[in-house]
């Protein structure tokens, strides 16, 4: 597969009849290897790096969580949101953001203090009707005055605000990123004018990656882009509809790697989405290597072959003091260990017959335990429903019979409980860049 990247913006500056086009970034890292690779050394192109001499929007504070899953980030929103502080999350997806305000609602706190923005309608059906309302009142406000409504309290967004727009509220400060790619950080980031006082980034730790789909998809496009050619010219040759932009899109959606050059009027293999998949999966790997290695040199076979990991993440945030939070467990982490330690600290109790009484005081008690851990915990009125999280069951040893006044009796028993191993990888892999 041909890299036509660099030939692609050498007919941008060559069809605009100017003298150049002007390409401005803070985050020149996706283009490395289309323009600085290519065409740095070429006369038409001049390169001038003023990093050093910026005003640097950058977060005060850059923490690195553990937590990827809603639940543990509506734990840390609530927080801010008690001190009566705004906060910013980027969601990696709508269903994220969807899940994520359920999980606000169960901690309390109401659709009234919460505004979202996001770009595809695919689940627009599941917002509700005040949500979508709000939505475009803040897209206004921010499209006119550059400020969000005074009553949005959590804005939650895609990647559709991570480039574009200001936000230049004088009381935002927080801010949540469900990413591990530091262009799309430092992008984030920088939508605050006024600055961050911190910086969460929501690190999701699985380290599964399609390699194979990638690769199918990149050989299927790659082997299909003068057939879709041939066919787009003919096809539009002979009918004025659909329009040649709803083929365009048609097309496009159809092969993800292929694009069409409006330029050169023809279709042209999507090397930028390659290789910026390429990148984004590195980066992600690299985070989570430094993650493990946060406080300490990486040592194979008794060499240091990297520093400790704060210090590779501080070269992504030079202006920035930067921390690794403590991972904290999950509700239904709490939850199982509170019930193993409950019964390995009364395993009396399997030992013997108990009576209904008996098994419901347990739950009670296990309730009360929980609620002094959990936040908003609620509890729970089912015996078994509770037991099994932990890995234990009541089980009925004796049925009640009414008419001889007989209740049922229980034996506390250990049920099997299944265990998962997270597929860890030490280093990133040899093949990740595709």
């Amino acid at each position: 597969m041909k890299n036509k990247g660099a030939n692609y913006y050498k007919t941008i500056i060559i069809i605009s009849g100017r003298p150049g086009v002007p390409l401005m970034s803070g985050t020149p890292e996706p283009l490395n290897n289309l323009l600085l690779k290519k065409v740095k050394k070429q006369t038409y192109f001049h390169f001038a790096d003023y990093f050093d001499l910026c005003n640097h929007v950058e977060p005060k504070k850059v923490i690195v969580r553990q937590e990827s899953k809603t639940e543990e980030a509506a734990r840390v929103i609530k927080k801010y949101h008690k001190k009566n502080r705004k906060v910013i999350y980027f969601a990696s997806s709508i269903t994220n953001i969807l899940q994520l305000i359920k999980d606000l609602n169960k901690k309390g706190i109401t659709e009234g203090d919460i505004g979202v923005a996001f770009t595809s309608n695919e689940k627009k059906k599941e917002f509700s009707d005040y949500m979508l309302s709000k939505r475009e009142m803040i897209e206004e406000r921010l499209k006119t005055e550059e400020l969000l409504p005074d009553d949005v309290k959590i804005f939650l967004t895609t990647t559709k605000c991570k480039e574009g727009i200001n936000i230049q509220n004088d009381d935002i400060k927080i801010m949540f990123a469900e990413s591990s790619q530091r262009a799309e950080l430092v992008q984030m980031a920088g939508r605050v004018r006024k600055g961050l006082d911190e910086l969460n980034v929501m690190c999701e730790l699985s380290r599964v990656y399609k390699k194979d789909i990638l690769k199918w998809e990149r050989y299927f496009s790659n082997e299909s882009l003068q057939h879709v050619t041939d066919k787009y010219k003919d096809f539009i040759s002979k009918t004025e509809k659909p329009t040649k932009k709803d083929v365009i899109a048609r097309i496009e959606e159809s092969f993800p790697y292929i694009r069409f050059d409006f330029f050169r009027q023809k279709f042209i293999f999507f090397d930028g989405k390659m290789e910026g998949e390429d990148l984004a999966i590195k980066e992600k790997y690299m985070l989570i290597n430094w993650i493990d290695y946060w406080y300490d040199n990486k040592i194979v076979k008794g060499e240091i072959v990297s520093p400790p990991g704060n210090e590779n993440f501080k070269d992504w945030f030079p202006y920035s003091t930067v921390r690794l939070a403590e991972k904290t467990p999950s509700d239904e982490e709490i939850i199982v260990r509170v019930i193993k330690k409950y019964f390995e600290e009364h395993d009396e109790l399997l030992e013997k017959v108990i009576s209904k009484e008996e098994r419901d005081n347990i739950l009670k008690d296990i309730n009360v335990l929980l609620k002094k851990e959990i936040d908003d915990y609620q509890d729970m009125k089912q015996a078994n429903s509770l037991f099994k999280k932990g890995g234990y069951i009541a089980d009925e040893v004796t049925k009640a019979d009414k008419k001889r006044g007989r209740e049922s009796e229980y034996r506390i028993i250990p049920i099997p409980v299944e265990s998962s191993q997270e597929d860890r990888i030490e280093d990133i892999p040899e093949d990740v860049c595709i």
